[in-house]
């Protein structure tokens, strides 16, 4: 069937164009390639979405700055419409159990794999080199490994890293270790991006993992990253699915270091990859993350609940070394990635009635 926001083909069994993201309604394969819709289905999109997505899997939203207090959107320790058992992943209400089982008692190991598309943040800011250098200040304890993949960035703040190459790094004793350098490869590729969470998994095997994303994002629209020695790549939805899959990996979370990244679609292309996606639904400074804060409780107690470390990246946020204020329109949330089949129910019955409207 034809999309009928940008009229690219798309396969009928598909909810969302894998063009351009928007929602394919049932009879949108009757709509002629090329033709364009009109801007009012995009507003009951989001209409449809704030109605419907945001009760369900919201469990945290920032939308102030750190020294005034997070504003959370559902009580951290439980979704809105799921038990407490349910969030720590026990089938409840029909939802799947979590792919990630806790072993407890702090005898879980965890592998933090961190992506990091350096970009003119890096060159023209050094702000990837300010992350790192929080990464290292964490007290990772003895069952927590943090491997880097390095890359997108002409020129970086910091010695240890090359500018124009891909690298990779392991956290150890709160220094970088190079374990390999890749040379001039493109970062946002999903072989790229596929073969690094191979290399992490095998080299550092755990039983719990995370997988983060850092640069710029544009969204479900234009996608993840932007790299300066590639300028013509960028990691689109279905790239980062095809990567996922390839690995076989099932991820604790996958989080987003960058913008726009908390969707609707983002979070249905995750699902089968991972329990909880954590990303911005709008702007995400360049500060980011507090990576030792939320690094450091992992490490001091690896049995962490998901939400609960959750909540410490969620309140953390952004780092402290931001100026004051550059939080002000930041947003960040934790989503419970089990229940998005039951919101794309919703929005299968909600759309068709709401766009036979005009």
């Amino acid at each position: 069937m034809y999309c009928a926001r940008c009229g690219s083909i798309t396969p009928d069994e598909a909810m969302f164009c894998q063009n351009c993201g928007a929602y394919l309604a049932p009879d949108a394969g009757d709509i002629p390639a090329g033709k364009k819709n009109t801007g009012r289905t995009a507003a009951i999109l989001l209409l449809a979405l704030a109605a419907v997505l945001v009760p369900v899997i919201l469990l945290a939203l920032v939308n102030d700055t750190k020294d005034e207090g997070p504003v959370l959107g559902v009580s951290a320790g439980q979704t809105a419409g799921a038990s407490a058992s349910g969030a720590a992943g026990t089938a409840a209400d029909g939802f799947r159990k979590n792919y990630t089982q806790l072993l407890g008692g702090g005898r879980d190991k965890a592998t933090v794999m961190i992506y990091v598309c350096g970009s003119d943040l890096e060159s023209g800011g050094g702000y990837a080199t300010l992350d790192i250098r929080e990464m290292l200040e964490a007290d990772l304890g003895d069952n927590v490994n943090v491997v880097l993949e390095t890359g997108g960035s002409t020129s970086w703040s910091t010695g240890a890293i090359s500018g124009g190459t891909v690298q990779r790094w392991s956290i150890e004793d709160g220094r970088l270790r190079e374990l390999s350098d890749l040379g001039s490869t493109a970062m946002l590729s999903p072989d790229q991006l596929g073969d690094f969470i191979s290399f992490a998994a095998a080299s550092y095997p755990a039983n719990r993992y995370a997988l983060v994303f850092w640069d710029h994002s544009g969204g479900s629209l234009y996608g993840y990253g932007a790299d300066e020695l590639y300028p013509d790549t960028v990691l689109f939805l279905p790239d980062i699915a095809r990567a996922l899959m390839d690995s076989g990996m099932k991820f604790d979370f996958v989080g987003f270091d960058a913008c726009l990244t908390s969707s609707v679609e983002t979070a249905y292309m995750l699902e089968p990859y991972a329990d909880y996606l954590i990303g911005s639904e709008e702007m995400a400074p360049a500060y980011g993350w507090d990576y030792t804060a939320w690094l450091s409780a992992l490490g001091t107690n690896t049995s962490i609940d998901t939400v609960e470390l959750g909540k410490v990246i969620v309140d953390s946020f952004p780092a402290p070394n931001a100026p004051p204020g550059s939080g002000k329109d930041a947003t960040l949330s934790v989503v419970a990635l089990r229940e998005i089949p039951a919101v794309y129910g919703g929005l299968r019955d909600y759309m068709p009635g709401a766009s036979a409207d005009h």
